[in-house]
């Protein structure tokens, strides 16, 4: 093996370190500022109206189950096997008709994909609204309120994909197949969403964002795969210490969560200056 191939093969093992060291350490902290504490009090607010999208679409669904006089042990399996559920039988039993259950049911399925959908686009909306504060505080740019709705449409077009591809994977693949496929679909989402962002929110095209995520993933792998290692780590590392306590006291908790709340700060930060360099 020649010289010049054992430096390169260095260089490329050494990238992902020196990217770390230089882009997380310095860069990324350089650009904190007294703003950056809106951003966990944004995400907070989005994770709560998400929450309360998921109880008025389960609320609305009750209430549509409630219409067609069925039983609670009854709605509860409808609801947790929607599609799945052999229901003639039981419906004989309450009601004596399986065809007046049958299209009171097709109207409630009917109602619920339409609540799904409406649900979707809501929670989506939020993300979108709350993401045009963030990044606005991350990229200390001017972003116009067209932002929100760009946005709302790259959540729809980058993430339903995958939800069909990982929805495709789990009922057709065989459980040992499975075992496998998902983590490398997860694993290929998120490192590509972890780029996609970032690049969205600077120049705010959703097409060009998503083939600029994938080229630059694919060109500058080796510069990148560490930083994002560093993320999953550091998410795993704070998911541990928040279910295995070690001490089980308040200021345990109040520790854990003020250092939750400075990564998720920072987050943002460290996305924007690994893309930023990446680019260079």
């Amino acid at each position: 093996m020649s010289q010049k191939t054992i430096q390169n093969i260095r260089r490329w093992v050494s990238a992902p370190l020196r990217g770390i060291l230089r882009w997380s350490f310095i860069s990324s902290f350089r650009q904190l500022r007294l703003s950056s504490l809106l951003i966990p009090l944004l995400d907070f607010a989005k994770a709560l109206g998400i929450v309360l999208i998921y109880f008025i679409i389960s609320s609305n669904l009750n209430s549509n189950l409630t219409g067609i006089g069925l039983s609670e042990e009854l709605k509860q399996n409808i609801a947790k096997n929607i599609g799945n559920y052999d229901y003639a039988p039981a419906i004989k039993e309450k009601i004596g008709d399986a065809q007046k259950f049958q299209s009171g049911f097709q109207v409630v399925l009917a109602k619920l994909i339409i609540n799904l959908a409406l649900g979707i686009i809501a929670a989506a909306l939020v993300i979108a609204l709350a993401n045009f504060f963030i990044w606005k505080i991350v990229t200390k740019k001017r972003l116009r309120l067209r932002f929100i709705l760009k946005y709302f449409a790259l959540l729809l077009i980058w993430n339903i994909p995958w939800i069909l591809l990982f929805l495709a994977i789990a009922y057709k693949f065989k459980p040992a197949l499975i075992a496998y496929a998902v983590p490398i679909e997860a694993f290929t989402f998120i490192y590509f969403s972890f780029l996609l962002y970032p690049l969205f929110a600077g120049e705010e095209r959703v097409f060009r964002a998503i083939y600029r995520a994938f080229t630059l993933g694919a060109m500058k792998f080796h510069r990148i795969i560490g930083n994002v290692f560093m993320v999953y780590i550091l998410y795993i590392l704070i998911f541990a210490l928040f279910l295995r306590p070690l001490i089980f006291s308040l200021f345990y908790i109040y520790f854990i969560m003020l250092i939750a709340i400075a990564i998720i700060a920072w987050l943002r930060y460290f996305m924007l200056e690994v893309v930023n360099h990446a680019q260079q």
